[in-house]
């Protein structure tokens, strides 16, 4: 079994009621809690203690992704006690948190700076990484599972392609990609996805099923959906915080 539960599914902002980034990717064997943006920790709590987690996942150093990650070191030097929490990110977001968290950081995280060509098993998790198209160092992941594998775009312009992944590790179950913005025009040249762009890549890395994710507040959501769904031509589905996704649907 390998599934996604939405913690934060909100574009650069939280919707109201709602939350940025973040996952808990979830197999029989790991919880690994993909991305940190604020306001997925609470989110978090609903369905995991910290101590139950086995890693965290970071794709990049944007606010929106990480920012609860200092509030996390807090949370385990005073409340929180346990081992240290393995964590892996790139060297640039490793740097941006060093940054913030200071000497906190090697005592409640145990760190791992990994490249794209890393592969990072967490218990039946295999992780893999691709670089994206973004303003900053980002990867792109994919969980493999149990037979299963979900994708997680990140953020990323539209010159990004999943056929790499695909390539290196086999077909995708399910793809969570981000959707930011309704229509390309009127964003020329923003390193975001348009709902067409998000349904494009999965069509092109022949993903079985597409999850949108990362729309910025306000943006009509079923809007999304249908644009997205035209072009991928299969079943498409809009991220939901709390929500649960497997991996491999019905």
């Amino acid at each position: 079994m390998l599934a996604v539960r939405v913690l934060g599914c909100s574009g650069s902002y939280a919707a109201a009621g709602g939350a940025c980034t973040g996952y808990l990717v979830q197999s029989t064997g790991a919880n690994v809690w993909l991305d940190a943006g604020p306001g997925t920790l609470s989110n978090l709590q609903r369905h995991a203690r910290l101590g139950d987690l086995d890693a965290i996942v970071l794709t990049h150093a944007h606010p929106d992704h990480w920012l609860e990650l200092p509030v996390v070191a807090n949370a385990l030097e005073w409340y929180e006690r346990r081992d240290p929490l393995p964590v892996f990110s790139n060297a640039h977001t490793f740097g941006e948190a060093r940054e913030l968290i200071g000497d906190l950081i090697s005592a409640v995280f145990d760190w791992t700076i990994v490249d794209v060509e890393d592969v990072v098993t967490v218990a039946d998790q295999s992780w893999t990484f691709a670089e994206t198209e973004h303003y900053v160092p980002t990867y792109a992941t994919r969980t493999d599972a149990g037979g299963q594998s979900l994708v997680f775009s990140s953020d990323t312009g539209p010159a990004f392609s999943l056929r790499p992944m695909v390539e290196r590790s086999g077909p995708i179950d399910l793809a969570l990609i981000e959707s930011t913005f309704l229509h390309r025009e009127g964003n020329e040249g923003i390193q975001h996805l348009s709902a067409a762009e998000a349904g494009r890549l999965a069509a092109e890395a022949g993903a079985s099923r597409l999850l949108l994710t990362h729309q910025a507040p306000r943006e009509d959501r079923e809007a999304h959906r249908d644009a997205a769904g035209a072009v991928f031509g299969g079943p498409v589905v809009l991220a939901e915080v709390g929500e649960l996704y497997a991996a491999a649907g019905d």
